[in-house]
């Protein structure tokens, strides 16, 4: 009875230890499942982001290009994914990355940034790599909303993996006027 009892006790211990250092943990690589999404396009009147099918320029040039920006804290990953979620086209657009190519943020976060085509913004999104720092502008909508999206950052170590979804949306709006440039929120 002793021994049984003194096994019993050993096992517990070994299933405790799958929930502590040293034992088998769920990864959490992204710090409290935490991603912020924003575009280089503030709304002069909220301060908050925005994407615009077109932007209008005092000198009436028009340019369809928004920057996405993902931040997020995280360690023990090397790649991942950033995917845009449409709400109402129900679309989605995917960006790998590297963690070895990703710019930080003066927080010590992780940024994924990438252009979309204004023009195609929400029904779906096609990504490019930006090789400068990103410079924000202030707009202010004058077209219709048309839509919004949000976005999910995955990452991996090559065997696990961890995920989070944005709260915010940010608004698509048919077009916009220039109002500005704004300061970096990198």
């Amino acid at each position: 009875m002793k021994k049984l009892t003194l096994a019993a006790i050993g096992l517990t211990g070994i299933l405790a230890s799958c929930n502590t250092p040293g034992g088998y943990q769920t990864p959490d690589y992204i710090r409290n499942d935490a991603v912020e999404i924003r575009t280089n396009l503030i709304d002069s009147a909220t301060g908050q982001p925005i994407s615009c099918r077109k932007v209008v320029y005092p000198n009436n040039q028009i340019n369809n290009e928004n920057f996405v920006v993902a931040e997020f804290g995280a360690t023990g990953f090397n790649r991942g994914t950033l995917e845009l979620n449409g709400d109402i086209s129900l679309s989605k657009a995917v960006k790998q990355f590297n963690m070895a190519d990703l710019q930080q943020s003066t927080r010590g976060n992780y940024l994924v940034q990438y252009v979309i085509d204004g023009s195609i913004v929400p029904a779906s999104v096609s990504a490019q790599a930006i090789e400068t720092k990103l410079a924000y502008k202030y707009v202010s909508p004058s077209g219709t909303t048309l839509g919004r999206f949000n976005a999910t950052v995955t990452v991996t170590d090559g065997v696990s993996s961890d995920a989070a979804t944005t709260s915010k949306y940010i608004p698509v709006y048919s077009s916009c006027i220039y109002r500005g440039e704004a300061p970096s929120l990198d």
